[in-house]
């Protein structure tokens, strides 16, 4: 889980960021943008045709600012649809429960080795139960390492 949520988060929130450069792929009747920190989708409906050049580009289509736009929007205009869902929650979700599962193993790691799961305290050679003598925090649980394989 902590090098999938690692992954994950480092992808979304490059994508975040990527947005910034107006990355966008365009098809006969609708068109997918990257664009100030969100996904946009745009359908035209056959009523308009896009006036930039079809296929995947990099750069800057509008002369917009790179100020992020936070919130969700919906337009129906009458020349087509257009769609856009915010990036920014997306690197929120992905690293919240990675920093979880990065410190759970880091805090297991501790405990398998002897040290207090709080400081890092060698508990070798005290009573087992005993708190830490340097931090005052409770022994720990004990945690059997894995089971090797057959």
């Amino acid at each position: 889980m902590k090098w999938g949520g690692a992954v994950v988060s480092v992808l979304s929130l490059g994508l975040w960021l990527a947005s910034g450069w107006h990355l966008w792929y365009d098809f006969d009747t609708w068109a997918i943008l990257l664009e100030h920190g969100r996904l946009t989708t745009n359908e035209f409906g056959g009523r308009l045709t896009p006036s930039w050049p079809r296929g995947f580009h990099c750069g800057s289509l509008y002369n917009y600012s790179l100020a992020p736009e936070w919130g969700f929007t919906h337009q129906d205009k009458y020349f087509g649809n257009s769609l856009a869902l915010p990036l920014w929650p997306f690197p929120i979700v992905a690293i919240a429960p990675t920093v979880i599962a990065w410190r759970r193993d880091r805090v297991a790691n501790r405990v398998l080795r002897g040290l207090c799961p709080k400081c890092s305290y060698d508990r070798a050679g005290l009573v087992s139960g005993a708190v830490c003598p340097e931090c005052g925090a409770a022994a720990p649980v004990a945690i059997s390492p894995p089971a090797k394989g057959i």
